[in-house]
C-alpha cells in the first residue's frame, strides 16, 4: 500500500512537473503584484509565476523554489485588489511553509494508507491550511477588508471551474463546500 500510493503521487508530481516546463510567464500586472507583496510581507525568496493548464485556480507549487500557477488568462477577469487578495493568500501558504506540512501529512497517509482517520486527518490538515491564510488575509486588510476578500473568493469560484487539484499543489480553491465554509 505505501508503495503504491507513494508511486502514484511521485508520479502526478512528476507529470506537473513536466507540465510546467512548457509554461509561459504569467500576466505582467500578476508579477507586479505577486514582487510588490512578497515584499512587503519579507518573503525574500523569488516566487516565480507561471501560466499553465494544469490548474484550475490559482496554486502555489515547489518545496524549495516556490512558484504561483494561475490558469491562462486568470488575471483578465480580477481586479487589482482582487489579485492582491488572491496572491497574498498564496504568498501566506509560502510564508506559513504550508506545502512542507502537507508533504508530511501525505507521508503520514502513505504509511497509515489502511487507517480512514489518517486520510480524514490530512484532509482536516489542508482545510486548517486554508483557514489560517484566510485569517492571515485578513488580519492584514482594514475592518471592511473582510466583505472584499469574500467577494474576490467567490468572484474566483466564478471566473474557474474546480475539479480535482494535482499532487504538491495548495490552491484557493478546494471545492464549493469548502469555500461557503471559509465564506461564512
Amino acid at each position: 500500500g505505501v508503495i503504491v500510493f507513494l508511486s502514484a503521487r511521485a508520479f502526478a508530481s512528476w507529470r506537473l512537473r513536466r507540465e510546467l516546463r512548457r509554461t509561459r510567464d504569467t500576466d505582467p500586472r500578476i508579477v507586479t503584484i505577486v514582487q510588490r507583496e512578497a515584499s512587503r510581507w519579507g518573503i525574500r525568496r523569488a516566487v516565480a509565476c507561471r501560466e499553465t493548464t494544469a490548474v484550475d485556480a490559482p496554486a502555489l507549487f515547489g518545496l524549495w523554489r516556490p512558484q504561483l500557477l494561475f490558469p491562462p488568462a486568470f488575471a483578465t477577469h480580477l481586479t487589482d485588489d482582487e489579485l492582491r487578495l488572491v496572491v497574498r493568500h498564496e504568498l501566506a501558504h509560502w510564508r506559513r511553509r504550508d506545502l512542507l506540512a502537507q508533504c508530511l501529512m501525505q507521508a503520514a497517509v502513505a504509511l497509515h494508507w489502511f487507517n480512514p482517520l489518517a486520510w480524514l486527518a490530512a484532509r482536516l490538515a489542508r482545510t486548517d491550511c486554508e483557514l489560517a491564510c484566510d485569517e492571515f488575509v485578513l488580519r492584514r486588510e482594514a475592518p471592511d477588508g473582510s466583505s472584499a476578500y469574500g467577494h474576490a473568493l467567490l468572484k474566483v469560484l466564478s471566473v474557474v471551474r474546480v475539479r480535482r487539484r494535482p499532487a504538491g499543489v495548495v490552491a484557493i480553491l478546494e471545492g464549493k463546500q469548502q469555500l461557503a465554509h471559509r465564506v461564512r
